[in-house]
């Protein structure tokens, strides 16, 4: 804004000065003191031992800034430089008006930047590869041939990121556009005209109302719109509109836009009518509840690992129908490089069952490093976090409703609850009877991600079923099996040693932004759950969390944290449109 009208503010300095070494300030030039001084002010020195850049644009002239970057890497403007095209510039094709922009702009600075390197930002692409072209001709060799005197540098750089020197080009058309703005032309104005021939803001001679009033049309006291086919009625408000799609949209059903336009576009007319009505539908809260979109941020369970028993995951299954033992749920252990399985059937799925299915765990494999966990409430409280420091256990655990950041421990339980409810055949008195079979086949198959049984790799040897003739097994060097993991599984573990992936792209979400949060429900089998809304909602972020977490309020005032791979944006209904 600062080199708006530099030469009227300056120009009662150069008069005076001119003509006569005595400066003399008169009312004119004293108003302009403050804003001369201070734009003069802002204008630094060039320094011969520091780097300088030239930025270039142009619209209707040819505008320039000069920058010389400080000690801390700050550009700081030099001179400024504007010109308007003449007629015949105006008639260059575009990237040659862009070529014209940068010579007359180095050719102006030629006291500062001949003998010095410098670089030239332009926002046009070819421009930037001037000098890389095979065979130029015309003016761009006259060009090429004047600034090959200069040790200069061109780079491309968007105009969004060229802003200073895109705005020196287009300051002449804001005094244009607030000169030029008029009055619109209000539909009363119009139907008061139509009926009347009178208008109190608008003369009959000006043309664009002459225009405006020539496309409506009366009938039965009511203002429509001309069209090729039949007159369609104006609605003038916003609300008459939203009046009308509360009884098309809301009451018949909650259709989507489409069906909806269809309507609308054989009744009614306004301006900006289609935005209108799919902004109406798109900011319905019942339609938001039930939309079929998804979060377009998806974890896809992947998470970093290192060596065997270093990390585990745990989980609890059920209720199961009770057993004869008096078992209801099973916990299960699975740890994440060998993908070997543990698990114990369990009366209950209290923290003190957790305890006691780790400490049997660890009795065989030793104490991990971390055991990664949902948010239940045997795993949330003190006394399994007591356990977890006693044996010097990091607890990880996941965020709420997520399955996929669990995905190893949840694909152990679909696997098992199929396999015994395969064996069962509808008799689940001894459910629990079944499991140490089905943990063997489980141990004893080859997992398709690293090539070898979870048997083999935590126990070096081929593991026996029963079903195999002892004598013909042929096993292999335990040796051999025994660096599995150092050698054959080196790339499956820099495959996995890697930071989580999910989606390339992760929305990010503000505070005081209202979002829409997926149900947890699965909405499956039984048509009352099918009939529950998909997303709840609206919820206002109160707090950004680490982890792309969010903490939210609802409406009554609950406070709870969720997932991005949870939320979408909720669109609010306004009453203005721009």
């Amino acid at each position: 804004n600062n080199a708006t009208h530099t030469s009227t503010k300056v120009s009662p300095f150069y008069a005076n000065y001119g003509y006569d070494p005595q400066l003399v300030i008169d009312s004119t030039s004293e108003s302009n003191v403050p804003s001369a001084s201070q734009f003069a002010s802002q204008l630094l020195t060039i320094q011969s031992q520091l780097k300088v850049q030239l930025e270039c644009a142009k619209q209707s002239r040819d505008s320039a800034v000069l920058e010389q970057a400080d000690a801390e890497e700050n550009l700081k403007p030099i001179a400024y430089y504007s010109r308007k095209l003449q007629q015949a510039d105006r008639n260059y094709m575009n990237y040659e008006r862009e070529g014209l922009a940068l010579v007359a702009a180095i050719k102006n600075f030629r006291t500062y930047l001949l003998g010095r390197p410098f670089i030239v930002y332009t926002d046009n692409s070819a421009i930037a590869s001037l000098f890389k072209q095979k065979e130029p001709v015309g003016r761009l060799v006259r060009w090429i041939h004047v600034l090959s005197e200069y040790d200069c540098e061109i780079r491309h750089r968007a105009g969004k990121d060229n802003p200073v020197a895109d705005y020196l080009s287009r300051t002449s058309f804001v005094g244009y556009i607030q000169e030029n703005v008029k009055q619109p032309i209000g539909f009363e104005e119009i139907f008061n005209y139509i009926s009347t021939g009178k208008t109190e803001v608008h003369t009959k001679n000006d043309a664009a109302f002459r225009r405006a009033i020539s496309k409506y049309v009366i009938i039965d006291q009511i203002l429509c719109r001309k069209t090729k086919k039949e007159p369609l009625r104006v609605l003038y408000s916003l609300q008459e509109l939203y009046n009308a799609l509360n009884i098309l949209h809301d009451q018949l059903g909650h259709f989507e836009v489409n069906t909806v336009w269809d309507w609308f576009r054989a009744r009614y007319w306004r301006p900006y009518l289609h935005r209108e009505v799919q902004h109406y539908i798109s900011s319905c809260v019942q339609c938001q509840k039930y939309t079929m979109v998804k979060p377009s941020y998806k974890f896809n369970g992947q998470s970093q690992i290192s060596g065997v028993f270093n990390r585990w995951a745990t989980d609890f299954l059920g209720p199961f129908p009770l057993s004869s033992k008096g078992n209801v749920y099973k916990c299960c252990y699975i740890e994440s490089l060998s993908r070997f399985p543990y698990v114990e059937a369990n009366a209950d799925e209290t923290a003190i069952y957790a305890i006691n299915v780790g400490q049997n765990m660890i009795s065989l494999f030793g104490s991990p490093k971390t055991i990664t966990a949902d948010r239940g409430s045997c795993y949330t409280s003190r006394v399994f976090k007591d356990f977890c420091i006693e044996n010097a256990i990091d607890l990880n655990l996941l965020p709420a409703y997520q399955p996929e950041w669990a995905g190893l421990v949840e694909r152990l339980n679909r696997e098992i609850r199929y396999s015994v409810s395969r064996c069962c055949n509808e008799d689940y008195s001894n459910w629990d009877s079944f499991l140490p079979q089905i943990l063997i086949g489980i141990r004893s198959r080859i997992h398709s991600q690293t090539g070898y049984s979870p048997y083999s790799i935590l126990f070096g040897v081929t593991p026996a079923l029963p079903a195999f003739d002892q004598n013909s097994l042929n096993f292999k060097n335990n040796l051999d099996l025994r660096q599995i993991e150092t050698y054959s599984l080196l790339g499956i573990r820099n495959n996995l040693e890697r930071p989580s992936r999910s989606s390339s792209k992760c929305p990010k979400f503000e505070i005081d932004q209202m979002v829409m949060v997926l149900s947890p429900i699965i909405r499956k089998r039984q048509i009352l759950k099918k009939l529950k809304s998909r997303y709840n909602g609206p919820y206002k972020i109160t707090q950004v969390l680490p982890h792309n977490l969010y903490e939210t309020i609802s409406e009554v005032g609950k406070v709870t944290v969720y997932h991005v791979s949870r939320l979408i944006v909720y669109v609010p209904r306004y009453l203005h449109l721009l």
